[in-house]
């Protein structure tokens, strides 16, 4: 995953839910893969323009769905089966 591939997000909604949105449509459309790690909180927070208690957020709620493990340490990797809990 590009930097370009994410979009700054606007002010109109739950920001959490919107990079939640965004990063799970990336899961969804394979952008990115099973078992691809996502960049660090502070490079999305970065490329996003969030705060890290709102990428935190929206990773937290894509874990709970399935899409995304987080490891002590290790980051956070898509799950081998998130598109198929994604609904596709």
């Amino acid at each position: 995953m590009t930097p370009s591939q994410l979009v700054r997000i606007p002010s109109s909604e739950r920001l959490s839910d919107q990079v939640a949105a965004q990063l799970q449509r990336l899961i969804v459309e394979q952008t990115i893969v099973s078992g691809e790690k996502l960049p660090s909180e502070r490079e999305l927070c970065a490329v996003l323009g969030v705060s890290r208690t709102v990428v935190r957020e929206a990773v937290r709620s894509l874990v709970v769905k399935g899409l995304l493990e987080v490891k002590q340490g290790g980051g956070t990797t898509v799950r081998a089966q998130a598109r198929r809990l994604s609904g596709k």
